[in-house]
């Protein structure tokens, strides 16, 4: 196919691995040839753990799908039935042609999400207010102009859902379809900080 192929999977994957829960260290005899023996697997594979957490009290969604398990629960708190679903009203409504192109973090009612046209927004969805918008597509061209065979395949832009270190950090990652990079952004302002 392109010689980046095997790039293609690396910024999801190094997204996925921050936002899992830590594993057992595997031993360096067991990483010699690449393998671990079946007995072993079971000990030191990266697992969800198995019994889920509550849903977040907070609001906020720090992951794809709210969580490691991806079960996309609202709060409790959030109770929406029969009873209320005539009451509900609309607080805010942003058009991002041709849309957004994958579920956004929820963290202090601000939401930070990619968009299909390149773009990565922090909105505050109290307010209807955008703090910010990063213009991906720019950085991904900027790194390296997209490849013939990338052309239609690889679009400069983000599928993948921002992570944050923990509630305190102040760097967000998200990663890119194209090139496979991996994006360090300052999630006040919205700056890109370091590129991978």
């Amino acid at each position: 196919m392109f010689r980046s192929t095997p790039r293609i999977f690396l910024g999801s994957a190094i997204l996925a691995a921050l936002s899992l829960c830590t594993a057992k260290k595997i031993p360096q005899n067991l990483l010699q040839f690449g393998e671990i023996p079946s007995n072993e697997t079971a000990a030191y594979s990266f697992q969800i753990p198995s019994s889920q957490p509550p849903p977040s009290n907070t609001g906020n969604w720090l992951g794809w799908g709210a969580d490691v398990y991806n079960n996309r629960w609202a709060s409790p708190d959030a109770i929406i039935d029969t009873s209320n679903v005539v009451s509900l009203t609309q607080v805010c409504h942003k058009n991002y042609t041709p849309g957004v192109s994958a579920a956004p973090l929820i963290q202090d009612g601000i939401a930070y999400f990619p968009t299909w046209s390149g773009l990565f927004v922090a909105l505050d969805y109290t307010t209807c207010n955008t703090l910010w918008e990063t213009n991906i597509a720019a950085i991904i061209l900027e790194f390296k102009p997209l490849e013939q065979e990338q052309i239609g395949l690889a679009s400069p832009v983000s599928r993948t859902t921002p992570v944050v270190g923990g509630e305190e950090d102040e760097v967000l990652y998200i990663g890119t379809l194209a090139h496979a990079l991996l994006l360090a952004v300052d999630k006040k302002a919205g700056k890109l900080i370091d590129t991978l």
